[in-house]
């Protein structure tokens, strides 16, 4: 144990940091859309690189979710790598929550047709409809599809 640095230490302390001094809460995390939080760490973690993806489009250099906000050019590496971590902990929060709500959810019945709130965000759900035939449903507030 003694070969590993202190890095875990420094990931958590900016983690509280991020929740207690920038407001970055569990509510601020959630209204993200889906992967946002993770694309921020990842760009943190290349950003001192012109790498790409293989294969694809994304280009995490030119891609930072929030370009207003990005500050990874005022962080040395290390400090970017630690930011990264924390942000793909955020993420990972937040997955953790939806789908704790989405258990939930699951557990309670809903008649969908009576207006069972969305499992995302439990905004009120709009039937889907092809004819007459509501083949599912979509949330008027995060546009979440549910099979019918």
């Amino acid at each position: 144990m003694s070969d590993l640095s202190d890095f875990g230490s420094l990931v958590i302390n900016e983690r509280k940091r991020q929740v207690e001094k920038e407001g970055w809460s569990a509510e601020h995390d959630d209204a993200h859309d889906w992967g946002q939080l993770a694309k921020a760490g990842a760009a943190y973690a290349i950003h001192h690189t012109n790498a790409t993806v293989e294969d694809s489009d994304w280009k995490p250099n030119q891609t930072f979710p929030w370009p207003e906000w990005d500050k990874r050019d005022k962080h040395e590496l290390k400090r970017r790598l630690v930011i990264a971590a924390a942000l793909i902990w955020a993420e990972y929060d937040r997955i953790v929550r939806q789908e704790e709500e989405v258990k939930e959810s699951e557990e309670t019945t809903f008649d969908r047709q009576a207006g069972a709130p969305c499992p995302r965000c439990c905004g009120p759900m709009t039937p889907i409809l092809v004819g007459n035939c509501a083949i599912g449903y979509r949330c008027t507030k995060c546009a979440e599809e549910v099979e019918g």
